[in-house]
């Protein structure tokens, strides 16, 4: 703060005040230290391939499709776009779709994916029932891999316990 403190603050809240800003930039500079020298970058957004994050660390690969998706076939981009127009609630930008005390859809709009987030159970057996809720909704399995669905396991116990899980639909190659 340049220039003199406001007339109704007393110099101990302006201390305490300029005491919260000094420690909040440390701890922000230690953080950026440790991440940056973590090894772990940030995803690119770019088509091609990316790193994804889930329970058990960066270990597993987010494959984009060829096919964008204004290049999908018509009825499959009407069935895409009112997936993301009946969205049931905004999760700061990100849409949820739907939800089960086991895994959540959601529309991811910065990656313009659609990623299930499972949280227990099997995640075999919650891919296919996931699976199940799109081909309800009119898509066929074939449209899941260019749609695209991805699968993220987010608890690490049992993202441990299946270390074979793939993040594409069952069907999709990379």
């Amino acid at each position: 703060m340049d220039g003199p403190p406001p007339a109704n603050t007393s110099p101990m809240l302006n201390f305490l005040l300029r005491e919260r800003v000094v420690i909040a930039s440390l701890v922000g500079f230690g953080v950026l230290f440790m991440w940056a020298n973590s090894g772990v970058g940030f995803p690119s957004l770019e088509r091609g391939e990316v790193a994804a994050t889930t329970g058990g660390g960066i270990d597993d690969s987010l494959h984009f499709p060829d096919q964008k998706p204004e290049d999908l076939p018509a009825d499959v981009q009407q069935i895409r776009q009112q997936l993301i127009d009946n969205h049931r609630i905004d999760h700061n930008g990100d849409l949820l779709l739907y939800r089960t005390t086991a895994y959540e859809i959601e529309y991811i709009t910065g990656f313009d994916f659609f990623f299930v987030n499972i949280t227990r159970g099997n995640p075999d057996e919650m891919k296919l029932d996931a699976e199940k809720w799109f081909l309800e909704q009119g898509l066929a399995q074939e449209d899941l891999c260019d749609l695209p669905v991805r699968f993220l396991i987010r608890e690490p116990a049992l993202y441990d316990a299946f270390p074979g899980f793939t993040t594409l639909p069952n069907g999709c190659e990379a």
